[in-house]
């Protein structure tokens, strides 16, 4: 029977050998690069709400980022699983064409199914913690039934080096930098696979798997592969329609963590319904503000009121990045267009006035001509340098100094991290925070973090507001 079997796929060899160079002549198929592929596959994890890092790790595991064997023939395992992701498609799931000849069809396959795994780890198989997606080490169960739920995955139960989950573990350690905590094999069963029915802790210490959060205002598609999207009248609720690919929704809730997925309420852009839906198969398009990465941000309405009063200007395509780091020059720029300052002819005697970028020299001449920013003792401004909480305090005093007699804080505000602080800093920072120019948080007013763009929109609005308050 052997020899019958090995005769048999010697004859289809020879029959591939023969036909390959005829179907391949005129196209001949190259995998992407693997920067080209990785790419790929963090913009659809991104789509799919699942983590890049594990998706990326899959494939390098799965097929070592190849969708084609060197002649363009498609890469297939010896099961008939398919290209990059080596995605077995017997169940009829997918179409097999695509799969073999779209490699981004291929990645989002490999997505779905990650997805399916996931489902099943939620409803069929041992849980993890609160099952929050967002959590890397609450896959784990996800990540091996992706290879099949087997006892081969049990570290405690084969008799190979390394077992399919503690790959993919490898993987995002040693190629992409990333930790993943491991369950603890003295809490697996010896031999064989764990009850459907166990229940795990997370693993400490847990890791953040970033996936994208849509929050009220942002405007989102259905992305569906294959199927239409369901729409409920509660997150976990009945069903009360259903959603084409490509529908346009906008989302009017922020994410609930709801049976091991984050579901939001939406509502038709071009139609009248509204309901609820798991954020898997929605990915965002855009915003109803002005700018399209302010939904989720602390400071979203201070940084709409910039907009209103036309101190920084979105036309709803383009992100204004909250969490940059500001520059003590870009600092400038947002003082001097808030506070409409101007430099007139004032002369600049830094330093390092050559080092300041020629769209911002007038900014800078202004917050030095009007005292509201400094230099340094060794006679520089240090225009690239990040510029610290600390000192953006003192420059609010400045902003203040004609009102701040009515200002003076009632009490002083009690912080954990600015004892060591000199008592001018101190009096800035308590300055600030009795007056909600800059706050702290659970007690830390973080003194040497770097201004952000949020903090920055925050500090001119209220400063804005106050001296309106008083001059008004």
């Amino acid at each position: 029977m052997f020899r019958k079997l090995s005769s048999y796929l010697l004859i289809i060899c020879l029959v591939t050998t023969i036909i390959s160079p005829i179907s391949f002549a005129k196209t001949k198929r190259k995998n992407p690069s693997r920067e080209v592929l990785e790419e790929k596959i963090e913009d659809i994890a991104r789509r799919k709400g699942v983590p890049s890092v594990l998706l990326k790790s899959i494939a390098r595991v799965e097929s070592i980022y190849q969708q084609y064997n060197s002649d363009g023939s498609v890469f297939t395992g010896p099961s008939g699983s398919i290209g990059l992701m080596q995605i077995y498609n017997a169940y009829g799931w997918f179409d097999t064409d695509k799969l073999k000849n779209d490699v981004d069809y291929n990645i989002e396959a490999g997505a779905e199914v990650l997805l399916k795994k996931w489902d099943d780890a939620v409803h069929r198989l041992p849980s993890i913690g609160n099952m929050d997606p967002n959590v890397l080490e609450n896959w784990y169960f996800a990540i091996w039934a992706y290879n099949g739920w087997l006892a081969r995955n049990n570290p405690n139960a084969t008799s190979k080096k390394y077992t399919y989950p503690q790959l993919i573990y490898m993987i995002a350690e040693e190629e992409y930098g990333q930790d993943i905590t491991e369950i603890d094999p003295k809490l697996l069963p010896r031999s064989g696979r764990p009850s459907r029915s166990t229940h795990f802790d997370t693993p400490s210490p847990a890791h953040n798997a970033n996936i994208e959060m849509y929050h009220k205002g942002d405007l989102v598609k259905v992305d569906v592969i294959s199927a239409s999207l369901s729409l409920r009248d509660a997150p976990r609720g009945n069903t009360i329609g259903s959603l084409k690919d490509e529908t346009m929704l906008e989302v009017i809730s922020e994410p609930r963590l709801e049976g091991g997925y984050y579901r939001y309420k939406v509502k038709e852009i071009d139609g009248d319904r509204q309901g609820w839906v798991t954020g898997n198969w929605i990915s965002k398009t855009g915003s109803k503000y002005p700018f399209t990465d302010i939904s989720g941000s602390w400071a979203k309405d201070y940084i709409l009121k910039l907009n209103e009063r036309g101190i920084i200007l979105g036309n709803g395509k383009s992100k204004f990045e909250p969490k940059k780091e500001l520059t003590r020059e870009e600092v400038a720029v947002f003082i001097t267009k808030g506070f409409r300052l101007n430099g007139n002819e004032y002369k600049l005697k830094y330093k390092d006035k050559n080092k300041i970028s020629k769209s911002a020299m007038e900014s800078v001449k202004a917050v030095s001509d009007m005292r509201v920013m400094g230099g340094y003792e060794d006679g520089t401004f240090r225009p690239k340098a990040k510029l610290y909480r600390k000192d953006a305090a003192f420059m609010a005093r400045n902003l203040l100094r004609v009102v701040e007699s009515k200002l003076k804080p009632k009490e002083d505000i009690e912080y954990k991290d600015i004892d060591e602080l000199s008592e001018a800093y101190k009096e800035a920072i308590n300055f600030v925070s009795a007056n909600n120019i800059m706050t702290g948080k659970d007690g830390f007013f973080r003194p040497n973090d770097y201004v952000t763009k949020a903090d920055i929109s925050k500090f001119i609005i209220e400063i804005m507001d106050l001296l309106g308050k008083h001059f008004m």
